[in-house]
């Protein structure tokens, strides 16, 4: 979760989260990403782990000179990942102190890489009950056969925990080339054969939901619709 807000926003946020990464160490992680492998940052933070886990440790404030020492974040240290004709401008481009502030980043709503990556995004979207991780894979290989066999490119997205771990958002990504006719068709073909697929998972279980059916339903809070058609036990 990201808290953007006046210091009297950001000092309720600190109190309430037991850890909180804040801006200078954002920084840090992002300039200096290409030496968070094995053989740098994680490697350290594994060997100081003891109780604590890895991401309590990042936050410490005291840690802060250590990250900084072994990630050596700079313009020229996130530019050894890209090829080298496009050093010159990734330096060029993280010498702006914008493109690490995370203020300035979520003002102008800088999304994911994954967000078009391979060409123009459609997203599915799901509902999913997280007691049922078979299910879960059932759906994600159903996915992964759906656009092979339909020659559309497709990956998983990602999987998200919400209303206290009982449910997921689930979503699988597609794209095309939406200048392509050839592509367009395909995609057309394949989202069909989604709709079909989800029915089907819907009717195993009514707790898997296609959020076409909750979105813009208006402004009410929406938990019960994770849950009809759903007979609880209670013991």
């Amino acid at each position: 979760m990201v808290v953007l807000g006046n210091k009297h926003h950001l000092d309720a946020a600190r109190d309430m989260a037991d850890v909180v990464f804040e801006q200078e160490l954002m920084r840090a992680l992002i300039l200096g990403v290409p030496a968070l492998g094995e053989e740098g940052l994680i490697q350290i933070i594994r060997g100081m782990e003891g109780e604590s886990k890895p991401y309590e440790l990042l936050a410490n404030p005291e840690m802060l000179p250590i990250i900084e020492a072994a990630l050596d974040p700079s313009p020229e240290k996130i530019s050894e990942t890209v090829d080298p004709d496009l050093k010159a401008f990734y330096e060029k481009l993280y010498n702006r102190s914008e493109l690490t502030d995370m203020l300035w980043l979520n003002t102008f709503r800088i999304v994911s890489s994954r967000m078009g990556r391979d060409g123009h995004l459609i997203v599915t979207v799901l509902y999913v009950p997280l007691d049922n991780i078979p299910q879960i894979e059932e759906i994600h290989e159903g996915f992964k056969e759906l656009t092979l066999s339909s020659g559309v490119r497709g990956e998983f997205g990602f999987l998200t925990p919400i209303d206290h771990g009982a449910m997921g958002i689930f979503e699988w990504d597609m794209y095309l080339d939406h200048a392509d006719s050839e592509e367009v068709r395909k995609m057309q073909k394949a989202l069909e054969r989604a709709v079909a697929m989800i029915e089907g998972f819907s009717k195993q279980d009514p707790r898997v939901l296609w959020i076409g059916d909750v979105l813009n339903k208006g402004f009410s809070r929406k938990e019960a619709y994770l849950y009809h058609g759903v007979n609880f036990r209670y013991e």
